[in-house]
């Protein structure tokens, strides 16, 4: 399926050149609404802060540790860009945020900078295929990079082993870990002087096939199809659920809808329009026309497909 995003491969290399690309994921404590942080920006000196929404579930000790350790790395990370941009001065650095992250502090650094660029264009999988490496820390980039032969680092200048092996444990053990940036260097240059390639071995094979299914035979669409079918096919047989039970279910989905309508037009939640709108930029009837089409011929796929429109987000694809 990589031919799929040839031309925006192309595309990124024609306005980037060669460029080494840093995904970040501090949406814990960079997120870009603060009630999506772990904790709640204080109003007062000296009071205590309030859980966000990324805290639920969590002790509050939990919480406040794994707070802590984000922010370090954080620092980390805004310290990187400018080092990264002296050490090496013949590439681009391309800055790609978190979806739901903040992007106020990495436009800041880029504006002292000559050759950082902040960018959440697209989806992320052209740009690994179109960078020299990847730098992250805990980011699941560092899995999709692993499979798609990208050269991947993780930054881990700060370690904290009780959160790192809990949260982010799968894309660093994938990645080749640095400690420092003296060692990130030193790898980074090998890299893209051609003489070490992506992280590879017996253990991380295991490692991968353990946590990701299918990466041959059916595509997942395929086999999501077969499940529905399935289901169609004993619907007649399932008894459906008693009168008031859909009553209620109906009054639980519609209220639901209501409140979430109602919640966005508050000042500071994270459903507001502005924010669905940076998360989720949504897509015009003639870009999913241009992306059925180069789907069909990869897959050779020659049946005239119709799309319809149904909502604004919702579309219809029929034969």
């Amino acid at each position: 399926m990589r031919a799929f995003y040839e031309r925006e491969v192309e595309e990124i290399h024609n306005h980037y050149g060669e460029f080494i690309l840093i995904n970040t994921n501090f949406n814990h404590v960079n997120s870009f609404s603060p009630v999506q942080n772990l904790f709640q920006p204080v109003k007062k000196l000296g009071e205590e802060a309030v859980f966000g929404k990324a805290a639920r579930g969590m002790t509050r000790e939990y919480a406040e540790g794994f707070r802590d350790h984000k922010k370090a790395i954080f620092q980390d990370f805004q310290r990187l860009i400018p080092a990264l941009e002296k050490e090496f001065p013949s590439y681009t650095i391309v800055v790609r945020p978190h979806p739901t992250e903040s992007q106020d502090v990495y436009d800041r650094i880029a504006a002292q900078c000559q050759r950082a660029r902040v960018t959440n264009e697209g989806n992320v999988v052209p740009w690994l295929m179109a960078t020299r490496a990847l730098i992250h820390n805990g980011c699941t980039t560092g899995v999709e990079a692993f499979v798609t032969g990208v050269p991947a680092i993780s930054y881990r200048a700060t370690v904290n082993d009780y959160y790192d092996h809990g949260f982010y444990r799968l894309p660093n053990l994938l990645s080749h870990q640095c400690f420092d940036f003296q060692e990130l260097s030193i790898t980074l240059g090998k890299i893209l002087a051609g003489e070490l390639a992506a992280a590879n071995g017996e253990e991380r094979k295991e490692l991968v096939g353990h946590h990701l299914a299918a990466t041959e035979g059916p595509l997942a669409c395929e086999k999501i199809i077969d499940v529905l079918e399935a289901i169609m096919e004993d619907g007649p047989e399932r008894a459906k659920p008693a009168l008031p039970d859909r009553v209620g279910g109906w009054w639980i989905a519609n209220g639901r809808r209501l409140i979430k309508r109602a919640k966005a037009y508050f000042p500071g939640p994270h459903n507001r329009p502005k924010f669905q709108r940076h998360r989720f930029p949504g897509i015009s009837l003639g870009e999913l026309h241009d992306r059925i089409r180069r789907f069909q011929e990869i897959l050779g796929y020659e049946e005239e497909l119709r799309v319809q429109q149904l909502y604004a987000d919702i579309f219809q694809i029929t034969p």
